[in-house]
């Protein structure tokens, strides 16, 4: 037969569909939290933070990715070439001679990322005459054109791509056509576009990156409807053997005939690289440091070789001086009166023609003595044979010349020899790297300055290593966060605070490694860093904070019932540590208190209500605040009396002492509040207390949940309710029980002044009690004397009462009446005396008739 299924009780289902209600709400918070993430990542206003974090994988995590590739030369445009060649800008001529030299180098691409969209005006280089007053000839102006120079350098060379700005207008990053933002190109000067392989816009300041780091760059545009490719890109095409009309660029990606570039609305990830110590360079001037973990500025610098372009200018300039005086020596031949920046080949044809018959009229021993009578003639001051003498110069050294002119000399084929490892075959980019060059810088992640031909060198590294970084696509990173979110979600309300702040951690921390390493260096993934972290973290802080308003709140209602009925101490303890107290009920030895007002009667009698109540709350103020003060648990408030204990909830082994302290205490409070100017004129209130030490059962008793109270039962609390009211029978202040004063230490026993009022049997109980009265001395008029007086009489009739002496107890206590004034509770011995000797009863115990 099947069981059948538990009832349950209508509290337990109310406490599961609160705690059902509680955790909707956790989750909705949760899910809310998330979805307002997802909101601000739409939106674009967490992208700040993923370029930052971009940067920390891009230096810190490629550990596998392919190394920077040694095809890639840099020729820079630095402070040494600066220091040699004098500052910036320089004449053309010299932009020449480094093409020149790595051209006849054998460099497979050159990259300029100088922009030479404005043209040189020609310059006339007069001669300096203190240089020359000792030449052999006359020295001619020369006439200078730097434009002309590299524009024959560019297309000497063939392989040169030269540098374009494209300007933009304001759009914005996310934009799904980047190309459309282009406007027009700012071409090169015609002379070089017209001789350049290709040009390459150099753009990286396009959508956000304008004003921060630059981390993405637009792969291609299309400008007056040509497609012109980002100059980085350019050069890995062209290092390629390919051209650009190979390559196919949507906003989605670049396309090769082998290869393909994902992109991200037309843009791409910077993807820098790192070279290991093992991989040797070619020769350079700058090696590799140490082994590279992540990169940084210095370390890319280092792991590029790097040429100071004024080592490749110095090559051609030795080579250039012999050019200018091969032009001078045809200048002089032909009669010209400026010499020509590179001689036409009539004016070279015409010189020959002048050197040919020159030597066929005389034999070289007599051109040789021909020139040794004019220059004599010259060094005696005839100027006047100068130009014969400059004449037969160049016809002397016209061979030697010729040779430089067309490229015959082994000299020069040595020093080209020197660079031709390191320049034959590569890609060679040149551009500023010197500080001087404030626009040609920008902040990336390798660090705040980095020179913008490594953002280009970069891209082409990329492309020619594969190391080619794609951000995840747009519909993928919301639900991420999404999921992330709501993971945090569901360990908020699954684990308490005190072990779910660890399983957010752990849930954060595995998000981030599968971030940084699986997705970035695993798979080339660059996924959004920012938000699904924050949205964990927030959902999580969310959720546990709505958790501890809700506890907060339980908490409130909790102090607000218990203070409506217990002590406030309780309250306290409960809330701050509720394991600290045995709510169920446990038997422990404490000492309890009642108080009562003597007196209280009349005074209500003699005031009206209001005062009355405010009267009696001053004095039960002011015996509270004694009996907390000494660590006394008030426990409840019985008209214009208090019940109060000791030892729970908080464990006291001093509880005896501290109550009859407190005792002690508030019946001097009562005494200051009976002579405060305020209680003029009203009756004095009397105090009563009733102390009894035993053991007794404490806890959570009542009609729970709703009505209960943490309090105690048993013979102690009823004794001492009963010796409380004893005090009106016997005449005393405080009584207490014989199992209090037994239970103190000797020293604290000494402390205080005790009078013994007899053995009692209270209603109730059946067992007769040993009662003493713990005594104020400053509250009786009495001196010492008299005091020890009072203690021994009482002694003296009590021991005689229970010697069964009942006539000589009778004699002591109206000698005990006599010395009260019939105030005291002798009376009640005489007359309990009587009893015993008419009755013939042994039982020396007043018996109390009334509670």
């Amino acid at each position: 037969m099947p069981r059948a299924a538990r009832p349950t009780s209508p509290t337990a289902h109310r406490g599961l569909k609160v705690r059902r209600q509680r955790r909707l709400a956790l989750f909705s918070l949760g899910a809310a939290i998330a979805l307002m993430v997802v909101a601000f990542q739409s939106r674009g206003w967490l992208e700040w933070l993923d370029d930052l974090a971009l940067d920390l994988r891009m230096v810190a995590t490629q550990w596998f990715n392919p190394t920077i590739t040694d095809r890639i030369v840099h020729v820079d445009i630095d402070q040494r070439s600066i220091e040699e060649l004098g500052r910036w800008p320089w004449d053309r001529s010299k932009l020449a001679m480094a093409i020149d030299t790595m051209r006849e180098a054998g460099a497979r691409v050159i990259v300029l990322d100088i922009l030479l969209d404005e043209p040189q005006q020609p310059r006339l280089e007069a001669p300096d005459w203190a240089a020359t007053s000792h030449a052999e000839g006359p020295v001619l102006a020369r006439r200078i054109n730097d434009d002309e120079r590299l524009a024959r350098a560019i297309e000497r060379a063939g392989n040169v791509i030269i540098a374009a700005t494209a300007p933009a207008r304001m759009a914005s990053p996310d934009d799904a056509d980047p190309q459309a933002r282009i406007l027009t190109l700012r071409r090169p000067v015609p002379a070089f576009e017209q001789g350049a392989l290709d040009i390459g816009f150099v753009n990286i300041e396009l959508g956000r990156e304008a004003e921060g780091a630059i981390r993405r760059v637009p792969g291609a545009a299309t400008i007056d409807d040509e497609q012109v490719l980002q100059l980085g890109v350019l050069a890995a095409v062209r290092g390629q053997r390919l051209r650009p009309t190979d390559l196919t660029a949507t906003p989605s990606r670049l396309q090769l005939p082998e290869q393909s570039f994902p992109l991200r609305n037309g843009r791409m990830i910077v993807p820098w690289g790192v070279r290991k110590a093992d991989d040797p360079l070619p020769g350079s001037e700058h090696r590799p440091g140490e082994a590279q973990t992540g990169i940084n500025l210095p370390a890319w610098l280092r792991a590029h070789e790097s040429i100071p372009i004024s080592q490749l200018v110095r090559i051609q300039q030795e080579r250039h001086e012999l050019l200018q005086r091969f032009a001078q020596a045809v200048a002089v031949l032909t009669g010209a009166d400026i010499v020509d920046d590179e001689p036409s080949e009539e004016a070279i044809a015409e010189a020959l023609a002048t050197v040919e018959f020159l030597r066929e009229m005389s034999s070289p021993e007599e051109l040789a003595s021909q020139r040794a009578e004019l220059r004599a003639m010259l060094d005696a001051g005839d100027d006047s044979v100068r130009h014969d003498l400059a004449t037969l110069d160049a016809v002397h050294a016209w061979d030697d010349l010729h040779r430089v002119h067309t490229g015959d000399d082994p000299r020069h084929r040595a020093n080209i020899d020197l660079w031709r490892p390191s320049l034959e075959d590569r890609i060679v980019f040149v551009g500023f790297t010197y500080t001087g060059a404030l626009a040609d810088f920008y902040p990336t992640a390798l660090g705040v300055r980095t020179p913008g031909v490594r953002v280009h060198a970069a891209v082409t590294d990329g492309m020619l290593t594969g190391r080619w970084f794609r951000d995840a696509p747009g519909w993928f990173e919301p639900i991420l966060t999404l999921i992330v979110g709501l993971s945090a979600t569901f360990v908020a309300v699954s684990l308490p605070a005190s072990r779910s702040w660890l399983a957010a951690i752990a849930l954060t921390t595995v998000y981030i490694l599968f971030d940084f390493f699986l997705a970035f260096l695993v798979l080339s993934i660059v996924l959004a860093s920012s938000a699904p972290i924050i949205a964990a973290l927030a959902a999580w802080a969310g959720c546990t904070t709505l958790q501890a308003v809700q506890e907060g709140r339980e908490k409130a209602a909790i102090r607000r019932q218990f203070r409506a009925r217990v002590s406030e101490q309780l309250v306290d303890v409960l809330s701050d540590d509720p394991t600290a107290i045995n709510m169920q009920g446990e038997e422990r030895e404490l000492t309890i208190m009642f108080t009562d007002f003597a007196g209280f009667t009349s005074l209500s009698e003699k005031l009206k209500g209001a005062q009355t109540v405010g009267v009696l709350n001053r004095f039960l103020r002011e015996i509270t605040e004694a009996m907390l003060e000494r660590g006394g648990y008030v426990n409840k408030f019985l008209g214009d009396g208090a019940m109060a204990f000791w030892g729970a909830p908080i464990p006291d082994e001093h509880h005896a002492a501290n109550a009859c302290r407190a005792a002690i205490e508030a019946s001097r409070a009562v005494e200051r509040l009976n002579n405060a100017p305020e209680h003029e004129g009203m009756p004095r209130l009397g105090m009563r207390i009733g102390i009894a030490t035993g053991s007794v059962i404490v806890g959570d008793c009542g009609a729970p949940p709703r009505l209960n109270d943490y309090t105690v039962i048993g013979d102690a609390a009823n004794l001492a309710s009963r010796l409380e009211s004893a005090n009106k029978m016997l005449g005393t202040h405080i009584l207490v029980n014989a199992r209090l004063r037994d239970s103190l230490d000797p020293a604290t026993r000494n402390a205080f002044t005790w009078r013994l009022a007899g053995t009692l049997r209270v209603v109730g109980q059946q067992t007769p009690t040993e009662v003493w009265e713990l005594i104020v001395p400053e509250s009786l008029s009495m001196d010492d004397a008299e005091l020890a007086r009072w203690i021994e009489l009482s002694a003296e009739a009590n021991r005689l009462f229970r010697a069964g002496d009942y006539k000589a107890a009778i004699e002591a206590y109206q000698d005990l009446v006599l010395f009260e004034r019939g105030q005291g509770g002798a009376l009640l011995y005489i007359q309990r005396c009587s009893e015993l000797i008419e009755s013939g009863n042994t039982d020396p115990v007043l018996s109390l008739r009334s509670k």
